[in-house]
């Protein structure tokens, strides 16, 4: 999918939005189990949510020209992007959105059985012209006020008094860091799905399937070395793009990448060789991160000014046929 198709749909699924109504969902964690409750709102309250969440979706997706999509398995470093998901092993908390989809009779949260310190996260559903959009929010402990020693006021009507609040609050905006639309999971808060969501387990164990591809490519003397940086989540970031994108790895001869690492600016006389110049030996950190970027071709010259960068986005441009 690309930044135009998402805007269409999402537009799509907010046509007419007056008739739109937002449920919203508790995800719970309860001796270790899972589970959803439906949230049952009062019907004024119900409205201005929906409202907002319209808002911050048109105001952060739709309107927003400045951000990029691209697939989670080529993620860089750039800030002002989305991702799709794409990869084939999706965290357990997230599969929960499809079950919101697949199931009419989730139970409605019950403070007899239920309690709000439980809430791990909360998930807005707006259902409309045949799409439905998904919204996952991660719920913070911070999000909760608990009812101690200390007081919390509210106001009675229109008069001068307060009273004392004397149940737990919990506190919901309209931020979110992922949403689904259909069947694509895009993630807005990538650092989101990492801290809490195990997304590291799941990249590294891309980053070694790369390691292998690599050992097998005979580009590296010992392949085995970078396994030492895999722990670095925005190094095994890097592996997983080489694995999935590489124009480089097994599509360049070796012989052509060593002579490339010997004459371009930025490599040249950063890494090492075997006896007989036919593998790379990398021996140093800086070597390992810079093999990374050469097999992701980031370093690039200009056609115009023959000037040498180094490129972390690179958006392929269609060659097109003019008349």
């Amino acid at each position: 999918m690309i930044k135009t198709e998402l805007v269409t749909l999402l537009k799509e699924s907010l046509l007419n939005e007056e008739l739109i109504t937002a449920e919203l969902y508790f995800i719970l964690k309860q001796d270790q189990v899972t589970l959803l409750r439906f949230i049952d709102i009062e019907g004024e309250t119900q409205e201005d949510l929906t409202k907002q969440f319209i808002e911050k979706v048109k105001s952060e997706l739709i309107e927003d020209d400045s951000l990029d999509l691209i697939s989670i398995s080529n993620a860089d470093d750039r800030n002002k992007v989305l991702y799709e998901y794409d990869l084939d092993e999706v965290p357990e908390e997230i599969k929960l959105i499809n079950t919101i989809l697949k199931d009419e009779d989730i139970p409605s949260f019950d403070f007899r059985t239920d309690e709000l310190a439980q809430i791990k996260g909360i998930i807005v559903l707006m259902s409309n012209n045949n799409h439905n959009l998904l919204l996952y929010k991660k719920h913070y402990p911070v999000s909760l006020i608990r009812k101690d020693n200390t007081f919390t006021f509210k106001r009675i009507g229109d008069h001068k008094r307060f009273v004392s609040v004397e149940e737990d609050i919990v506190r919901i905006n309209t931020n979110f860091e992922f949403l689904m639309i259909d069947d694509s999971l895009i993630i807005k808060e990538l650092a989101t799905l990492e801290k809490f969501f195990g997304f590291h387990e799941i990249i590294k164990k891309k980053a070694q399937e790369c390691i292998i591809a690599i050992e097998q490519s005979g580009l590296l003397e010992d392949a085995d070395v970078l396994k030492e940086l895999i722990d670095e989540i925005s190094y095994s970031r890097k592996l997983t793009k080489v694995l999935n994108s590489s124009p480089v790895l097994n599509k360049i001869p070796t012989p052509s990448v060593i002579a490339f690492t010997n004459i371009y600016p930025a490599l040249k006389g950063q890494f090492q060789y075997n006896a007989d110049n036919s593998k790379i030996v990398l021996s140093t950190k800086k070597s390992k991160h810079l093999f990374a970027k050469l097999l992701n071709d980031d370093f690039l010259q200009s056609e115009l000014t023959k000037m040498f960068y180094d490129s972390l986005a690179k958006d392929n441009i269609p060659e097109t046929v003019t008349s």
